[in-house]
């Protein structure tokens, strides 16, 4: 039942007086009333009217003032909602006669302070949000005797400090929610009567420092403490040595930890732990003695130099990130990092990999050098990582590869030195890397086809995109008997390019095969001969003005020809017998080819349904 738009009190309890059903009546919702609640004294809006209400919900009235008594008479009442009325004061007592509320929401209101007394009687409450208030003062004993209480709420208020003590009686509450106010200090045994918390949340103050064995010892079976975005410049002694967070994480970002102190997170287990953002210049030997973490977010710091023994003592079993930091120097730094899966370097100022620099990375997965200064790789650069998976060096400085760099990875799969300064491959570079399959040199300085692709039996993307390769010969991409499919091979950017004819033999099928902006105006005879079929051909930004080229390309799903001349062409397709193309698209319009003719689309096709058939052995087996 809902009561809505009333503009006095007298016309509200008309029409609760005029009300049928209230006895039996569970639920009920007064919602943008012009009405505050009848002054102290005189008899409530509930009283003896709603004997088996369970659900009271009074928002977006005119309610300034909660007296004594006004929800007398509601024995059942399990939860009551009064937000936004624009509340600044609420009477001890206003909430005494509902022995049975267990949710009560007070967000959204003008309060200043929670004075003593003010839930007294609510032994049951497990809930209580005073959320978007303007709370300044919280006087110590205002939660007293709420031992039920699960969650607490007091997110985007004006408070600047807590007393000790305050939480004494809340020994039940699991979750803890004080973001964005103005706390500066922390008493030591503020938290401490907590034993079942489960989620801290002091994020978005002002506080200066974690005090002495603040959390110590604890463990907090949930999934968040929070105290990023304050201003903590120290951790002290012992603050969070033993604490453990079950499945959670611990967040320290955005604050001003300059220096990580020798013991700092000693002893800290949680599944994620974060220090992104704060500054931080030196890491003090111990910082991290017997941490044990599953990500360990470094980023976003001042960090110049990194050593094992600032990492001595830490277990990080995934991801590590580095990334956004000044780093020079991290030679030999992860040796006691055994377990880890993930290293993430991006955006330093590393500009050398000495050999042997990631020893102790025997399981290492993935590894991230974006946006160094990398000039050279060496011999050993990337030795003792027998499980990389993947290599990202996409934006550095390369100009030379050592001819066995990367023999060490027999497990190699992909490869990325998009945008940087190779000219040129040595022979032999993939030598034992047997399962890599995905290799880009988008960007860099290539004048040729390196002659080496055909050795590496299990590649399936080639991009080489953007370089200044002059020529493309026969076999470039495989050789002899040995054939292939790709589900990508970028040759786009290459200005002027020469394909010879053959220079696809060799190859069954490519899913993607790019050559756009290449300058090409024509296909000359047998330029695809040996290339089974193309499931999209991107040929736009080229000088094709001639349907007649058309003919010239190879089985294809979908040629893409947008920014050519002939797109402004009068184009009859039907007379050129291209049954071995599917869609012509331009930037706004497609043509696609039905059982025996052209039809008009008035869009661009980017794609179609793949039909290739990547493992026909294996589904043959399969059945």
């Amino acid at each position: 039942m809902s009561f809505e738009g009333h503009q006095s009190v007298d016309v509200l309890i008309e029409a609760i007086e005029k009300m049928e059903g209230k006895e039996t009546l569970t639920s009920l919702s007064m919602i943008s009333n012009n009405v505050s609640l009848p002054p102290a004294g005189s008899s409530g809006l509930f009283e003896q009217t709603f004997p088996l209400l369970e659900y009271l919900y009074i928002n977006n009235n005119q309610i300034t003032r909660l007296n004594d008594g006004g929800f007398s008479d509601l024995n059942r009442l399990r939860y009551l909602e009064l937000k936004n009325n624009g509340l600044t004061e609420l009477e001890t007592g206003a909430f005494t006669y509902l022995p049975s509320l267990f949710h009560l929401n007070l967000s959204d209101n003008k309060l200043e302070v929670l004075q003593n007394r003010v839930f007294e009687g609510l032994e049951r409450l497990g809930v209580l949000i005073l959320n978007n208030n303007e709370i300044k003062e919280v006087e110590g004993e205002v939660f007293r005797n709420l031992h039920g209480l699960v969650n607490l709420e007091l997110t985007n208020n004006q408070i600047e400090a807590l007393n000790d003590g305050v939480f004494q009686d809340l020994e039940n509450l699991a979750h803890l929610v004080l973001r964005y106010n103005k706390l500066q200090r922390l008493d030591t045994s503020l938290v401490a009567p907590l034993n079942k918390l489960i989620h801290l949340d002091m994020s978005h103050n002002q506080i200066s420092k974690i005090p002495e064995n603040f959390l110590c010892d604890r463990l907090i079976d949930g999934y968040r403490v929070s105290f990023s975005h304050n201003q903590i410049a120290e951790i002290g002694a012992c603050a969070f040595r033993g604490l453990v967070i079950r499945d959670g994480e611990l967040d320290l970002g955005h604050n001003q930890l300059k220096v990580l102190k020798a013991g700092s997170l000693s002893k800290v287990e949680a599944n994620k732990v974060i220090l992104s953002h704060n500054s931080t210049e030196t890491i003090e030997n111990g910082a991290f003695e017997d941490c044990a973490c599953t990500e360990l977010h470094l980023d976003n710091n001042n960090l110049a130099e990194i050593t094992s023994q600032q990492l001595k003592g830490l277990k990080v079993n995934r991801h590590l990130r580095l990334s956004r930091n000044r780093i020079v120097s991290f030679e030999g730094a992860f040796v006691n990092c055994c377990t880890l899966g993930r290293l993430d370097l991006d955006y330093n100022q590393i500009d050398h990999l000495p050999n042997s620099c990631f020893d102790g990375l025997e399981n290492l997965i993935l590894l991230l050098l974006n946006h160094n200064s990398i000039k050279t790789i060496q011999e050993n650069s990337f030795s003792g990582l027998p499980k990389l998976y993947t290599i990202f060096l996409i934006k550095n400085q390369i100009q030379t590869l050592h001819p066995r760099c990367l023999r060490p990875l027999e497990n190699l799969e992909e490869l990325l030195l998009c945008a940087n300064k190779i000219s040129a491959l040595p022979d032999g570079l993939f030598d034992g890397n047997t399962r890599m399959h995905d290799l880009n040199l988008h960007d860099n300085h290539l004048t040729e086809v390196p002659p080496l692709f055909g050795g590496i039996a299990t590649l399936r993307k080639l991009d080489l995109g953007f370089n200044k390769i002059r020529e493309v010969p026969r076999n470039s991409f495989a050789t002899g008997t040995d054939r292939k499919a790709l589900s990508m091979l970028n040759l786009a950017g290459n200005a002027n390019i020469k394909i010879e004819p053959g220079a696809f033999e060799g190859l069954d099928y490519v899913k993607y095969l790019v050559l756009s902006s290449i300058n090409v105006k024509d296909v000359a005879p047998d330029t695809f001969r040996g290339l089974g079929s193309v499931h999209r051909l991107e040929l736009d930004g080229n000088l094709i003005a001639s349907p007649e080229t058309l003919r010239g390309l190879p089985p294809t799903k979908v040629v893409l020809l947008e920014n050519n001349p002939l797109e402004a062409a009068d184009l009859k397709f039907d007379r050129l017998g291209l049954d071995h193309i599917d869609v012509i698209s331009f930037e706004k319009i497609s043509y696609q080819r039905g059982a025996d003719k052209w039809s008009l689309v008035d869009k661009r096709i980017e794609d179609v349904d793949e039909t290739y058939d990547w493992c026909p052995e294996e589904e043959g087996e399969n059945q």
